[in-house]
């Protein structure tokens, strides 16, 4: 084995050049299949990452829908959500309803936001930068981006309303409010200018009666089967749709299915592309080596080493490609995530690309395998020499 391996490295490197062509197309080919790897779930797994760290492990939504996907709402929220709290495997309900609301301070003009309203001392989608969260009516966490517009901190005061009114300018149902604090929000769209407030006070200002919201974050007792609470919930009450962490996951995936399709089709020409460089690289070495090939063959050199020494080629090629290859696909995943995660309405701490440990496996898997099948045809052909008729016609 140690012969085999020593002289498929030599009758490598004796084309430097052309073997550092094929290592790069192969580095390209494996750089392309990691990103295909991290690309077809990436999104589902950093999208399950967020829903899990605010601690909530199962989601209740208007029937037919995704959380804040369209106006519908759980109407009556706080009757609701006090009627699934007598369950003892429910350790809490947390209702979030969000809408436009405008906010601006004094000389400067009015913005769009996208108001939360939850209710007062809970933050679950929230990741607090300084001050604190809402605690009583009247106040308003903002995020960096709205912080950074009106320059406020905690403390200062925030002017909020309504859409403005056409014929005098000014916000309608507006309220002077005061800042708790600054935020980052987990499922705020980059550069969106977001704020919080305490549920009753964003139901006072669209003046709505109904207490609707558009979500209900339930958090289960220790000891509960998340998957269990969902499936009881949605037999107890069928206005709305329950879904587990994963189960919700699921259903936004169908939406998703671009990516795993795209991946899929990039990831096996990309496998394609390795499997054939390698196969050309390796023929083309058996062929000039033809008349030595019999030789070896002829001082008893068996076919089973001469077939070792091909899949050493083959294998030392796909490990160089695999190698560079990765790490080129990590700095590629992180260019090209950049500017996927840019596009308007995308949470920003959402990730197209996840490395995941056992997906980097398979894709290093898959590429040893194909510089090992990708030397079948010429090892095969290198064993199979004829040895008298190569060697006449070499003396010829």
């Amino acid at each position: 084995m140690s012969n085999a391996l020593s002289l498929a490295w030599r009758t490598l490197v004796r084309r430097p050049r052309r073997l550092l062509l094929f290592i790069a197309g192969v580095t390209v080919a494996a750089a392309v299949l990691i990103d295909m790897v991290m690309l077809a779930e990436g999104l589902q797994r950093s999208l399950s990452d967020l829903l899990e760290e605010t601690g909530y492990q199962v989601r209740v939504v208007p029937k037919g829908t995704l959380p804040f996907e369209t106006e519908a709402a759980i109407l009556h929220s706080t009757r609701v959500a006090a009627a699934f709290s007598a369950d003892p495997r429910i350790a809490d309900v947390v209702p979030l309803w969000g809408r436009t609301i405008y906010a601006s301070s004094p000389g400067a003009e009015a913005v769009a936001t996208f108001g939360y309203g939850a209710p007062a001392g809970t933050a679950p989608t929230l990741r607090l930068r300084v001050g604190r969260t809402l605690e009583r009516l009247g106040e308003v966490v903002i995020n960096r981006d709205l912080a950074e517009r009106f320059r406020l901190s905690p403390g200062d005061s925030l002017l909020v309303g309504l859409e403005p009114d056409p014929a005098v300018g000014a916000l309608r149902s507006r309220r002077v409010v005061r800042v708790s604090g600054v935020a980052d929000f987990m499922f705020a769209a980059a550069g969106s200018a977001t704020l919080a407030l305490t549920l009753e006070d964003l139901w006072a200002l669209a003046g709505t009666t109904s207490e609707p919201a558009a979500l209900l974050m339930i958090r289960v007792a220790a000891d509960a089967n998340p998957y269990a609470v969902a499936r009881e919930l949605r037999g107890r009450d069928t206005s709305v749709d329950v879904y587990a962490i994963p189960e919700i996951i699921e259903a936004a995936g169908d939406r998703l299915t671009y990516f795993q399709q795209l991946s899929l089709v990039l990831g096996t020409v990309s496998l394609g592309v390795a499997f054939l460089l390698v196969t050309t690289l390796l023929t083309l070495s058996v062929n000039e080596r033809w008349g030595e090939v019999a030789a070896l063959r002829a001082l008893g050199v068996t076919r089973g080493r001469m077939l070792a020494q091909v899949a050493w080629q083959g294998l030392m090629i796909s490990a160089a490609g695999t190698v560079a290859g990765i790490a080129a696909g990590l700095i590629i995943a992180r260019y090209l995530d950049g500017i996927l995660t840019s596009f308007p309405g995308l949470p920003v701490n959402l990730s197209f690309f996840v490395l995941d440990r056992n997906d980097a496996l398979l894709a290093i898997g898959l590429l040893v395998v194909t510089g090992l099948l990708a030397g079948l045809y010429p090892a095969w052909r290198a064993a199979s020499v004829n040895i008298a008729a190569v060697l006449r016609e070499e003396i010829e």
